[in-house]
């Protein structure tokens, strides 16, 4: 997740179709939510989730939603990084493979 909007990711991996730096609204169209972003089940393509404070602080998503990964920011006193406090945080550098964290 990501702060930019509600229910939206952004895309840290960057290989094959999925290019790293652009939300899920961005690759997909505009609107689009992807229906994985409720569940609370594992993926392999959602591993960690970024809060803002003072510094970018990252955690392991384990089974969060959307919702529960902007409620554990909050908790902590904090908000959902932003798209361009991550990609800051990351240097720019694609993470690899095929991972979205939410915004």
């Amino acid at each position: 997740p990501v702060s930019d909007d509600n229910d939206n990711w952004l895309q840290i991996g960057g290989d094959g179709m999925w290019k790293f730096g652009l939300l899920y609204s961005e690759q997909i169209g505009t609107g689009n939510k992807p229906d994985w972003s409720t569940s609370i089940i594992t993926r392999d393509w959602k591993d960690t989730f970024y809060c803002s404070k003072i510094n970018l602080i990252e955690f392991e998503i384990g089974t969060k939603n959307y919702d529960q990964c902007l409620t554990a920011c909050e908790d902590k006193g904090g908000l959902l990084a932003s798209k361009a406090q991550i990609i800051d945080y990351l240097d720019s550098t694609s993470q690899g493979g095929d991972s979205w964290t939410p915004v």
